[in-house]
């Protein structure tokens, strides 16, 4: 008997066993071997076992066919199962899990044709049961929709607000999210509320108020000013710099209220500013302070506050002008000014002076024809200059338009010299030149009744003060002979300056002479429009001719020179402003050439120049022109000594990081004992030294018409004062600034 046969034999015996016993519901849980005997498990399992692997293939492709089958043909219930449940639903048409699938194939084995009738009731009862299961569990579980899906029925913006809340929390947490304190303005903040309905009422009160406005500052009176006495300080603008590298800017700051016992504040109404005011800022390389570097020396003005201590010689409206402190941070160029009487200078003006100093005119002449004389001028250059005039004045025309500036432009906007300037605008441009030409000449001898003066840079506004100083203020010199070191370009106007002088200073008791001498010559290759020019320098050995030629003038036209008198002709003074090391501190100065040319001098020498000028000793040209020491011969430096070239930029004339500790020359002590071991004495007046008497010595000259500024442009400081900046700095010039009402 094969193997086949044998199992089916034994399937057989099991199940006529199961037919006797008592009919029972089966359970889909467990298996249906379970009311069997121990011996008929025992086989049966082992079969089982044994048939598992075999048959498995042939089990799973029936148990899917008949299960399609039944899928295909709905089951009917029973009758007890329509007469118990009549709520019992039709099984709907799926196919049955793979639980279901294993335990039918159990049942469906292949029987006999007498056990088909009880095995067709066994299989109606399982699946009755089953049916009833899965409908349970259909009710349980929502059906899935088929297509487009129903919008979600629960409202998600409160899930979403609390997702964003949470997101917050954690940026807020992450210290990398954080804002410094230096961008909160940066931070988003909820919108503030919207402002209330105003009544009726209200409505009125802001009319009657509107009526009440105080008028424009330009017509303020003192009844509609506040009380001053509750302010504890007020607003201040100026123009200033943090230090060298920044650039010149409008700053705002305040002043405290009420001032020290020992200041007063000034109203400042004019400020002037020259040349040698910007040289202030390249002192301050590095500021690591919170104040400004202020612009500006001179001012003139109407005091507002006054000191405890200070009350007994200024009162509140007087005029005034004076000098800032050169010290200090402070400048000129503001609005109000903190001015301290007993470091700054600080002058009373009273109403008889402002009226005489309204009468007099304090412009030099010639300085329209100054303008002229370029030595870049050409017929494109005019006909450009004219159309920048043209665009200026268009420019002009719109600009007084504006709210902002007063009606000062018409008024002050570069004034010509027919012209009156303001009182307080003449009194601001007096005091820093004549200290700085006061600075330069207090080392002159004052005891010598001649003196022979070299001024390298006669031609600035300093060299010219200078002369009007040496031409009006020292009557004592019986004899004077002053040459002045100009540049090509100013020759012109120059000359029309002495030949003023001559007439207005002339003195028949007294013997000057005035000399020009150009250390350039004009230019007259051939440049394109806007390209620099450069400057044609003359030869040292031909400027050194001039010099020696300027100085061998005999005071008498029967007396000639030798080597006794010639200390007579020799230098008194040097006075240097522009740099003089490449025509005055060279050593090869070829005498022995001058000495074979036919010039005017020799007819006024006894001897050779190599014999007046000690040719045979190797020495720089400014100590052979100078006299020994012990006749008080004297070199002030006012720019650096060693600059190589002429120069009229202030930037390149002063340059405070050689004034330091390493040099000797600063300090007084250490100048005086080096003042020992020189050829001559030698003084370096690089700081600016201001003094109350001085500024009174030159307001007295400018009312007696013996002193004279050159001023080139007076305008509004709101008005492109950059510009103006930008000329002083580049050449040398003089500004006067109107400060608005602030």
């Amino acid at each position: 008997m094969s193997s086949t046969e044998q199992k089916d034999q034994e399937t057989k015996v099991r199940l006529g066993d199961q037919e006797d016993s008592p009919t029972t519901t089966p359970d889909l849980n467990h298996s249906f071997v379970a009311e069997s005997t121990p011996e008929q498990q025992q086989t049966a399992e082992q079969t089982s076992e044994q048939t598992s692997e075999q048959t498995s293939e042939q089990t799973l492709e029936q148990t899917t066919e008949q299960a399609q089958v039944q899928a295909a043909e709905p089951i009917a219930p029973s009758d007890h199962e329509l007469a118990g449940n009549d709520d019992a639903t039709v099984l709907p048409s799926q196919p049955p899990s793979y639980e279901q699938t294993n335990e039918s194939t159990i049942d469906q084995v292949t029987v006999g044709p007498s056990e088909q009738s009880e095995q067709s009731e066994s299989s109606d009862l399982a699946s009755s049961l089953s049916t009833s299961k899965s409908n349970s569990k259909s009710k349980s579980k929502p059906k899935k929709s088929v297509g487009f899906a129903p919008p979600p029925v629960e409202d998600l913006r409160e899930h979403h607000a609390a997702i964003k809340k949470k997101e917050e929390a954690e940026l807020k947490s992450s210290p990398f999210h954080r804002i410094p304190p230096e961008l909160a303005y940066l931070e988003k903040k909820n919108a503030a509320p919207p402002p209330k309905p105003v009544d009726a009422s209200q409505q009125q009160d802001t009319k009657k108020t509107k009526q009440k406005q105080l008028r424009p500052n330009s017509h303020f009176r003192l009844s509609d000013l506040p009380d001053l006495s509750k302010l504890k300080f007020f607003d201040v603008k100026d123009i200033s710099v943090q230090n060298k590298e920044t650039e010149l800017q409008f700053h705002y700051t305040t002043i405290d209220l009420p001032p020290s016992s020992d200041s007063v504040i000034v109203d400042v109404k004019y400020s002037s500013l020259n040349s040698f005011d910007l040289s202030k800022i390249n002192q301050y390389l590095m500021n690591f302070s919170n104040v400004k570097v202020g612009l500006g020396y001179e001012f003139a003005g109407v005091i507002t506050n006054v000191g405890s201590s200070t009350g007994k010689k200024y009162a509140v409206g007087d005029f005034v002008f004076g000098m800032i402190d050169p010290s200090s941070r402070r400048g000129a160029l503001s609005t109000s000014q903190l001015v301290y009487p007993g470091r700054d200078v600080l002058i009373k003006v009273d109403e008889e002076t402002m009226k005489k100093i309204e009468k007099v005119d304090i412009n030099l002449i010639g300085v329209e024809q100054n303008k002229q004389f370029k030595v870049d001028d050409g017929e494109d250059e005019q006909e450009q200059e004219e159309e920048q005039e043209q665009g200026q004045e268009q420019g002009q025309v719109e600009a007084d338009g504006d709210e902002g500036l007063d009606n000062v432009t018409s008024q002050v906007d570069q004034l010509s010299l027919n012209e009156d300037m303001p009182p307080l605008a003449k009194l601001s441009a007096i005091s820093l030149l004549y200290n700085r030409a006061k600075q330069m000449l207090q080392y002159l001898n004052k005891k010598s009744k001649s003196a022979n003066i070299l001024i390298n840079g006669g031609d600035t506004n300093i060299g010219i003060t200078v002369t009007q100083i040496l031409l009006s203020q020292y009557p004592i010199l019986d004899y004077i002979n002053l040459i002045l070191v100009i540049r090509d370009k100013s020759q012109s106007y120059m000359e029309q300056l002495v030949a003023y002088f001559n007439k207005k200073y002339y003195d028949p008791s007294r013997t000057k002479r005035i000399k020009c001498i150009t250390f350039d010559m004009f230019n007259d290759g051939l440049f394109f429009p806007g390209e620099r020019v450069p400057v044609a320098y003359k030869k040292p050995d031909f400027f050194a001719t001039e010099v020696i030629d300027a100085l061998l003038v005999p005071r008498d036209s029967q007396q000639l020179i030798n080597e006794s008198n010639i200390n007579d002709y020799k230098l008194d003074l040097f006075i240097d402003l522009i740099g003089c090391k490449k025509y005055f501190q060279s050593t090869s100065t070829k005498l022995h050439e001058i000495e074979s040319l036919n010039l005017p001098f020799k007819q006024n020498i006894l001897v050779s120049i190599e014999k007046l000028f000690q040719a045979s000793t190797k020495l720089p040209f400014l100590t052979r022109i100078l006299k020994p020491k012990k006749y008080g011969s004297v070199v002030v430096s006012g720019c650096k000594f060693y600059l190589r070239e002429p120069s009229y930029n202030i930037d390149k004339l002063i340059d405070f990081t050689e004034q330091g500790v390493t040099n000797p020359w600063t300090k007084g002590w250490t100048s005086s004992l080096l003042n020992t071991w020189t050829t001559y004495y030698y003084y370096e007046e690089i700081y600016l030294k201001i003094k109350q008497s001085w500024c009174q010595e030159a307001l007295q000259l400018v009312l007696d018409e013996q002193l004279k500024f050159k001023v080139d442009h007076i305008i509004d400081w709101r008005k492109d004062y950059k510009k103006y900046v930008k000329q002083l700095r580049e050449d040398d010039g003089k500004v006067v600034f109107k400060v608005e009402d602030f």
